[in-house]
């Protein structure tokens, strides 16, 4: 990957998670607060933002529970407890699903043991999750942090 040295801050970017993030600048007691809205549907990412032609996710990617080299990915708002609606709709110029404070992706065989073996998921936090004995449950630990037996961390 070829990094631009004429800039002290460039560097490789590694594009493999990608969030929407929306800034919105607030002032409250003199600081500035920054909100973050997370998309739950995959349809909501395909969107360009006002002043651009591309969204933040491929074309193919266009609605929850597309086929994707033999996996149904979709995104939803996480299941655990303190997720909230953040803001409202418009989002960068666009309608979109109500935006929410934690996200929850899966990525699931279309026929399992056939097109796949094993089940993913992500949430806010980054970590990919996977099991091969069904779908990651959302939300994808308790409220002590314990992902199901059978899901671990990708390695």
């Amino acid at each position: 990957m070829k990094v631009d040295t004429r800039h002290p801050g460039s560097r490789p970017v590694n594009l493999g998670k990608i969030r929407l993030r929306r800034f919105v600048p607030q002032v409250a007691a003199g600081r500035r607060l920054v909100l973050r809205r997370n998309a739950v549907d995959l349809a909501d990412l395909v969107k360009p933002p006002t002043g651009s032609t591309q969204g933040f996710i491929s074309p193919d990617l266009n609605a929850n529970l597309v086929v994707k080299s033999g996996y149904k990915v979709s995104l939803a708002a996480d299941a655990a407890a303190g997720t909230s609606n953040i803001g409202s709709s418009p989002v960068c110029g666009n309608a979109v699903t109500q935006p929410v404070s934690s996200y929850y992706a899966k990525a699931n065989p279309v026929t399992p043991g056939g097109t796949g073996t094993r089940y993913f998921a992500t949430d806010t936090r980054g970590t990919i999750w996977q099991d091969s004995t069904g779908a990651v449950a959302n939300p994808i630990t308790n409220a002590a942090g314990v992902p199901a037996a059978s899901t671990a961390p990708v390695q």
